[in-house]
């Protein structure tokens, strides 16, 4: 598998990028990049209306929000989405520009 087809861009559909990270699981695991560093999405769903999401991190991508429920920040263990929020997220505005090589 080339490492260009595990990756995703926020522009992308919410339930392609759901049905990608369930595609690749933890193993090579779909990826994108979150202020400029890697970040795999290792378990991800569709938001669904009056379902509780503290334990991950929302997402709205074209189509609608989904929640990584599972995520490995670059160099770092996996982590509930809720750590990845709190820790990696907390007072920072999101750049998902494609600033790094398609590699």
């Amino acid at each position: 598998i080339d490492k260009k087809e595990m990756r995703f861009n926020m522009s992308d559909n919410a339930a392609d990028i759901v049905r990608k990270v369930k595609a690749f699981g933890y193993k090579p695991a779909a990826w994108t990049e979150i202020n400029g560093k890697r970040v795999k999405i290792l378990d991800a769903e569709l938001v669904q209306e009056g379902k509780d999401y503290s334990r991950n991190v929302i997402f709205e991508s074209p189509g609608g929000k989904w929640a990584a429920t599972i995520v490995q920040p670059e160099g770092k263990k996996p982590m509930l989405g809720r750590e990845f929020r709190k820790g990696h997220l907390k007072n920072q505005s999101l750049d998902f520009r494609k600033d790094r090589s398609e590699n």
